[in-house]
């Protein structure tokens, strides 16, 4: 008897969903005839901060925006601290707005440079009073080892707060004996020979000296003082970059010092006070490295001379309140009188119900919860009930019933309460905004700040870093590129920065409704015809935020290649965020018969490292690149059409020829650019005669000529 044959195996439904998803993609990308990547998009030229913005580098320290030249410190899509490379830099004189926070923090910037508001990236010109942004909650600890030891700290704090350091000699004055044995005692371990000495005759006042005239030996404190470049007057007194580069032992031990001599302990806050509006600045940073919030009012003071009241030097108030006190007596502390104070003042704060509410959440998080809640079938009663609000009873009209009490969404919610709902739903969505490094500062005013050198940096992969505490933003040509190309084709658009999506305002069709029919999602048609699909058409609103890991971000790309009625088309131009992560890998998978990509890069000398980096990952992938374009290449003058070289000039074509691309061309810088983006009027439309327009249709022809050409269909009675 024949032996049966043994049944094939089933295909798993897993791989089965994958094979049908690969065919739909082809079936999808058959009818358009060339696929255009543009990678490395840089920032647009309004989007710039005021020269003297300190920016947080990866090393702990903060240093002003137009000398940087390290890693800054960015926020992932979870909200969380990363170290990013700091690519280009781009400098330029403009008129600012200066921007006023709660908090006492102030920032410097052009109306088009960005801020993030809950769920979406606003311009300057578009916040007013009362919005909220995003600011660091908590400074991460530096890996590198300590630049002070525990006595300099020690003795830097206590310098920094009642001491001389402009002179020669190193004073000190203060009346508290337990202070002076601290700053004794850490001296003579920095050097033995050095004492804390009167002065004459006079009351509280000490130098540190050997007490001698003469000697050919260096005093070492004098030693550090110079080394740490603090010996200045008092109202340029500042935290030197050593000690943020430092441990959080080494900083407590300063802040410590700081404290115990110009700090104070009264009503419910601590306060700290200088007439340096730097140092105090630099304290309210320091104390982040601890998660501690405080605000900075600057006080007007004055003094009275035979009876003539004087103005005098500034003060700079910075307070301590609620919880964070808590964290400051554990972690930093006093020494001296004022340590009984702050321990009393603790004991009395733990015995106090918690009060959540210094650091809250948006109200629009609310938003988020109601979708989460239909996500798992659960009415907002049933959401109530099991967060503990309980069914009371309620009397109206003279009849009794059962009143269910509701979580109030006019509130706004503490971390505590999102964590909780967070719990009760299974989100791991709002349990990251929850637990996300942002503290959200409130803007108070928005003022002219005048006119003045401004500079915009370039940041690897988040394309986001630290400025003054505050989140900032560093978007492309792709928007000029599609309608350029639609003069003459059928071209879509498609929005692959999941987490950013700006193409839509960029096309003016932020507010096209977006419909799914028969054939699927219909795209918008912006200008030119030019089909336009972009995460932000399909979120519930313009401030829903994307806080979603690799795997969403790639899956919505992959919905947006197939799901949407793309129609037969001549170029589908397909727009990157910066850097060489997950959307930019997930096209080069899903595309593989893509002509190529457009590496946009800037006139810099630094610009070569960009385009090696995009190189190298478009080789890992197969990708052909089919050429350099130079953005920002110089400035046409609107009065006698001569150019001027306000960048560098000649990095993008440079690094092209160094390493065998064709340079596709350079496009010049023109305010009306970043104009026309902000009104939804693409540049080449609006101003056709203009060089830079020009220059878009020139790049344009340059990329034709790259292609590669279009394999025919089959026409036979088994083609689709």
């Amino acid at each position: 008897m024949p032996e049966e044959p043994e049944p094939s195996p089933e295909i798993p439904p897993h791989i089965m969903a994958a094979m049908k998803e690969r065919m739909r993609m082809a079936e999808k990308m058959r009818n358009i005839k060339h696929k255009l990547i543009v990678m490395s998009g840089k920032g647009g030229v309004g989007k710039c901060l005021r020269q003297g913005t300190a920016v947080l580098t990866g090393y702990g320290d903060w240093q002003s925006i137009e000398s940087l030249g390290t890693p800054v410190v960015a926020l992932d899509e979870e909200g969380q601290s990363i170290v990013r490379e700091k690519k280009g830099i781009l400098g330029r004189r403009a008129s600012i707005r200066r921007l006023l926070l709660r908090s006492g923090r102030k920032l410097g910037l052009t109306d088009d440079h960005l801020l993030y508001t809950y769920g979406a990236w606003k311009p300057t010109r578009d916040l007013k009073p009362g919005d909220r942004v995003a600011t660091i909650r908590w400074l991460p600890e530096p890996p590198g080892p300590d630049e002070l030891t525990e006595d300099e700290a020690r003795v830097l704090g206590l310098l920094l707060g009642d001491g001389g350091l402009a002179g020669g000699t190193p004073t000190f004055t203060n009346a508290d004996s337990a202070i002076l044995h601290v700053l004794g005692e850490a001296v003579e371990r920095i050097d033995p020979a050095l004492k804390v000495r009167p002065i004459g005759t006079a009351r509280y006042q000490y130098s540190i000296s050997r007490g001698t005239r003469g000697g050919r030996r260096s005093n070492a404190v004098t030693t550090l003082v110079k080394r740490l470049k603090v010996a200045v007057l008092s109202p340029e007194k500042n935290l030197p970059p050593p000690v943020f580069r430092s441990s959080n032992r080494i900083v407590a031990l300063v802040l410590r010092g700081l404290f115990s001599t110009d700090g104070s302990v009264y009503n419910d806050k601590i306060e700290y006070s200088s007439s340096s509006p730097r140092l105090a600045n630099d304290v309210q940073r320091a104390l982040l490295r601890f998660g501690i919030h405080s605000v900075v009012h600057e006080r007007s003071s004055h003094y009275v001379l035979d009876g003539i009241r004087h103005p005098a030097l500034n003060s700079y108030r910075l307070l301590i309140l609620g919880e964070d006190i808590l964290t400051f007596a554990a972690q930093i502390g006093f020494w001296g009188k004022k340590s009984e104070r702050l321990r009393s003042l603790a004991k009395q704060i733990a015995g106090r119900r918690r009060n959540p509410n210094l650091d809250t959440l948006p109200p629009e998080v609310w938003s988020d919860v109601e979708a989460e809640c239909r996500t798992v079938g659960l009415t907002w009663a049933e959401l109530s009930r099991k967060y503990g609000y309980a069914q009371v009873p309620s009397t109206y009209g003279g009849h009794t019933y059962v009143k269910q009490g509701y979580l109030d969404r006019r509130t706004c919610p503490s971390r505590d309460a999102l964590r909780k709902i967070a719990w009760l739903l299974g989100s791991s969505k709002l349990n990251a905004i929850a637990q996300s490094n942002i503290y959200w500062d409130r803007v108070v005013a928005i003022e002219d700040g005048g006119t003045d050198d401004v500079f915009d940096i370039e940041v690897d992969g988040s394309h986001n870093f630290i400025a003054e505490g505050v989140l900032v933003h560093n978007s492309t040509v792709a928007a000029n590129l599609a309608v350029a190309l639609a003069a003459d084709s059928k071209v879509g658009l498609l929005d692959a920065d999941v987490t950013g999506p700006d193409i839509p305002k960029l096309m003016g069709v932020e507010d096209a409704h977006i419909v799914s029919g028969d054939k699927g999602i219909e795209p918008a048609i912006g200008p030119n015809g030019v089909k336009v699909i972009s995460m932000a058409q399909l979120l519930v609103g313009r401030d829903t935020p994307v806080i979603w890991r690799g795997p969403l971000k790639i899956k919505a790309i992959k919905q947006m290649m197939i799901d949407v009625n793309w129609g037969d088309l001549d170029f589908m131009v397909i727009d990157l965020p910066p850097g060489t992560s997950d959307e930019p890998l997930s096209i080069a998978q899903e595309i593989p018969d893509a002509d190529g990509a457009v590496i946009v890069t800037t006139p810099q000398e630094v610009s070569l490292l960009d385009v090696r980096k995009s190189i190298g990952f478009a080789q890992a992938v197969r990708l052909p690149i089919l050429g350099v374009v130079e953005n920002m290449s110089g400035l046409v003058c609107p009065h006698c059409g001569r150019t001027v070289d306000v960048f560098k000039r000649g990095g993008g074509e440079a690094a092209a020829k160094e390493l065998g691309l064709p340079f596709l061309g350079r496009i010049p810088l023109d305010p009306r650019i970043v104009i026309g983006g902000d009104e939804g009027k693409p540049f080449v439309i609006e101003h056709p005669d203009s060089p830079a327009a020009k220059a878009f249709y020139g790049i344009v022809r340059e990329i034709r000529k790259n292609l590669k050409p279009v394999a025919q269909r089959p026409t036979g009675p088994l083609a689709r």
